[in-house]
């Protein structure tokens, strides 16, 4: 065969001995071609090692693959040709800490570095480079300037109210008055009462017709004094009233020409155990007949509006020509000031004031029993 091997044999000149060294070139040839395979004997074509896969040598030489390596295979790492260097991970950065190492501002690189702990930058303390900033410039500031509160406004007119070490409001509030008013709340007066707005013999009930003495009514002997005038507590107004009449019982007639007058007074305050100035309101000497028995009253209404809030007395003050009327009385007032007298007083009807007095306290009749009434 052109492309067999052979061995160069020697010359032999006997016939048999030549066709059996012809048979053993023969044999060795063949087997010598089943070795190399497809390669048909032939040395393989390319650069690189001859390549059998599956017992077929391959026509062309290559390198070694990968798969031409065994797992076990104990090729050290120095001849081998890698991407990456094998190293242990006990090391490496964690999946966040690869994710902070992108930065905080622009991308990490050698003109924007990380800054480390000997950066002198550190700790140099700076005083910050002076500026200012129009008031426009600051989110929501010109608005929540303009809502703020003044301090000179605190306890001001149209301010804020203050408030003392205990958290409570200092300033009276606005709607508090010491007159019983619609939607408002009590405050004590200047004498730090709050009779207004407590009830009292004056009801605030338009229902109301009878104003009288809270007293103890005595009995029917008490003996007018001629020229003596004498006035009865009668209570509070809550709210603005208008009386007609002021009301009393004769139980034992009067005699001579009549000069009496009646009518609705006012004084500073409230009872108070001392004496007081008292003010007309509103008068009359015109007044039913005392020379007779039974209830009398000025003859015409008044028709005066007495405001809320007023310390409202009822008067009479008689100066018959022969004899004073005996008329119902009261007392029981242990000098408390709710019944006042002044001797000598002349005639009602005159402007005032009068100098009202309290009377000494006394278990019997002190004063007559007037009432004021709406009609």
């Amino acid at each position: 065969m052109a492309n067999s091997r052979r061995f160069k044999r020697p010359y032999v000149e006997d016939p048999v001995l030549a066709k059996a060294l012809q048979q053993i070139d023969d044999e060795f040839s063949n087997l010598f071609q089943a070795v190399a395979g497809a390669g048909g004997g032939a040395v393989p074509t390319g650069t690189g090692f001859r390549h059998v896969v599956a017992g077929v040598e391959d026509a062309a030489a290559k390198l070694v693959e990968n798969a031409d390596v065994a797992v076990a295979a104990g090729i050290v790492e120095s001849k081998l040709a890698l991407n990456n260097a094998t190293h242990s991970a006990a090391n490496d950065p964690t999946a966040d800490q690869k994710a902070a190492l992108a930065g905080t501002s622009g991308t990490p690189s050698v003109s924007n570095k990380y800054v480390t702990d000997a950066d002198a930058r550190n700790t140099n303390a700076r005083t910050p480079s002076a500026h200012s900033h129009a008031e426009s410039e600051i989110t929501n500031l010109v608005t929540d300037l303009g809502n703020k509160e003044v301090t000179a406004n605190k306890g001001a007119a149209s301010g804020y109210a203050s408030l003392n070490g205990s958290t409570k409001v200092v300033e009276d509030p606005a709607n508090a008055t010491a007159t019983p008013t619609a939607s408002k709340i009590p405050i004590a007066d200047a004498s730090g009462n709050l009779d207004g707005w407590q009830n009292s013999v004056l009801d605030d009930s338009s229902s109301q017709r009878v104003f009288m003495s809270c007293l103890v009514p005595g009995g029917a002997g008490f003996l007018l004094i001629s020229g003596t005038g004498y006035w009865v507590y009668l209570g509070r107004t809550k709210r603005a009233i208008t009386p007609t009449r002021v009301e009393l019982h004769v139980s034992t007639i009067g005699a001579g020409a009549q000069t009496a007058e009646v009518g609705f007074f006012s004084t500073p305050a409230a009872p108070n155990k001392a004496a007081q100035s008292v003010t007309k309101l509103v008068s009359t000497g015109t007044v039913d007949a005392l020379t007779s028995t039974g209830v009398k009253r000025n003859t015409a209404a008044f028709a005066t509006s007495i405001p809320a809030g007023t310390h409202l007395w009822a008067g009479i003050r008689t100066a018959m020509a022969t004899t004073q009327p005996t008329i119902w009385g009261i007392g029981v007032d242990m000098a408390q000031g709710q019944i006042l007298v002044k001797t000598s007083a002349g005639v009602l009807t005159g402007t005032g004031p009068w100098a009202g007095v309290i009377v000494a306290a006394a278990t019997g009749m002190v004063c007559p029993d007037l009432r004021g009434t709406m009609d």
